[in-house]
């Protein structure tokens, strides 16, 4: 399992390197990246992955209860971090509490230990933190530097809400995607992952040197790979022993989205709203270096408990 699992996370990690070469030597732009992850990937991705889904009626709990969780994570980092910043940095914090890499980092991750069968359910998972990510997390990064009303319009702007609901509309008309939409869906969901990646690696680049900052990566730190998988890990135990709605495989995949490092998306949009982007790609990186070795220990310690 540990094979498997270093198989797909340091492939994760090149791509960093890559990301950040492009920006050092070819002067590719940041913004540029997140722009086109934002707008014009991440709708194609999601729309596909939502209409491709098979429902269960038991299934829908799990977007609503990852939904909670980011959310509930965001307003209580964004009301503790009150403590000690006084500054916009508690957006950035609250942005990062409502999300984590399970999109670009999670998805392989998932394929590689329970195999395509479940990527359906994973999708449908992620969706709940995508949504929270992209509604939640947005808003309070908006909010950093916007009234409420212009940070619920951005919010309203973001085209990802409304391909999952035309994705939601196209599931439950029972209709099949196109072959042909089906396989450039799978090439847009490659590039989504290798251009969200990479953007971490281009935004460092154009730090300016290493920007570590040890308190804001100590809050994020303790937010991600404290508090997510305490939520996550906690629900999977409680189902198998007290509800016993799901099976092995669906806790499993909580295991792996409470374990993933700092999403590479919280780098765009802090970037796009002037959220410390350089020391919020720093911050990302230290959580997917630090990842290769914690996500296995994870797994070796907690999967015998939640399978």
């Amino acid at each position: 399992m540990i094979i498997v699992l270093l198989g797909q996370l340091v492939p994760l990690l090149l791509l960093i390197g890559l990301g950040y070469l492009a920006g050092r030597w070819l002067q590719v732009q940041s913004q540029s990246l997140a722009m086109i992850a934002i707008y014009f990937l991440s709708p194609v991705v999601n729309f596909g992955g939502v209409a491709q889904l098979k429902f269960q009626p038991s299934y829908l709990i799990l977007p609503l209860l990852l939904f909670g969780i980011a959310s509930g994570l965001a307003f209580a980092s964004h009301w503790l971090s009150a403590r000690w910043y006084q500054d916009n940095t508690r957006n950035l914090i609250a942005m990062s509490a409502s999300t984590g890499n399970s999109g670009y980092f999670g998805t392989p991750v998932a394929l590689a230990l329970l195999g395509p069968n479940t990527v359906g359910i994973y999708f449908l998972m992620n969706f709940g933190v995508a949504l929270c990510e992209s509604t939640v997390g947005y808003y309070f990064g908006a909010r950093g530097h916007h009234a409420v009303r212009d940070s619920l319009i951005k919010v309203l702007k973001i085209p990802f809400v409304y391909a999952v609901l035309l994705g939601l509309l196209w599931n439950a008309s029972g209709a099949p995607l196109p072959e042909a939409f089906v396989l450039w869906w799978q090439r847009f969901t490659g590039a989504w992952v290798i251009l969200g990646m990479m953007l971490i690696g281009v935004a460092l680049s154009q730090a300016g040197g290493w920007r570590a900052n040890l308190k804001l990566t100590s809050v994020l730190f303790g937010i991600k790979f404290l508090a997510w998988p305490v939520c996550t890990v906690g629900f999977a135990l409680l189902d198998k022993y007290v509800f016993g709605l799901f099976d092995a495989n669906v806790h499993t995949l909580l295991l792996i989205i409470g374990v993933v490092p700092l999403a590479g998306n919280t780098v765009a949009f802090a970037t796009q709203h002037k959220l410390r982007p350089g020391e919020m790609a720093a911050a990302v990186l230290e959580s997917t270096l630090f990842a290769v070795a914690y996500i296995p220990v994870m797994f070796w310690l907690l999967r015998p408990l939640v399978s």
